[in-house]
């Protein structure tokens, strides 16, 4: 088990087990995961949340669909349907997790707007930005 400094925060560094050993004992408000590969869903799965989220970044990490770069290990689906949201890149990635996923319980994809582009470029007819602290400009917005 190691400690990294990143961006001053500490990181801890190791295997599942080591890692699981020095978070078990403390409840989280929120676990994400920052993949959907299936050890990490694992190590998400193993701490004690009140939520969970995967990150989803790309088409070739699903399990499935027609872009997949390695067969599915068994559990992956299921370490998936864990997750109460998976979060994508955009809404075409939710499309494709909606039509090559499991369909019986879905996964339950959703777009991390930061990630999708066109979240910061919504004007309505006046000018405003839709999206919230953003001004006309698209600058944040003076609080």
């Amino acid at each position: 088990l190691g400690l990294h400094q990143w961006e001053g925060h500490d990181v801890l560094i190791g295997d599942k087990s080591d890692l699981v050993c020095a978070l078990k004992g403390r409840e989280y408000a929120v676990v994400l995961s920052l993949s959907i590969e299936a050890s990490l869903l694992e190590l998400a799965c193993a701490l004690p949340a009140s939520v969970r989220y995967a990150m989803a970044h790309n088409y070739y990490l699903p399990p499935f669909g027609p872009f997949r770069r390695h067969e599915p290990q068994p559990g992956h689906v299921d370490l998936l349907r864990r997750m109460d949201r998976i979060l994508s890149p955009c809404m075409h990635h939710c499309r494709y997790i909606d039509r090559w996923g499991p369909t019986d319980p879905p996964l339950r994809a959703e777009p991390l707007w930061a990630a999708d582009y066109h979240y910061f470029h919504r004007r309505d007819t006046t000018g405003a930005s839709d999206a919230p602290g953003l001004d006309a400009t698209g600058g944040r917005a003076e609080a």
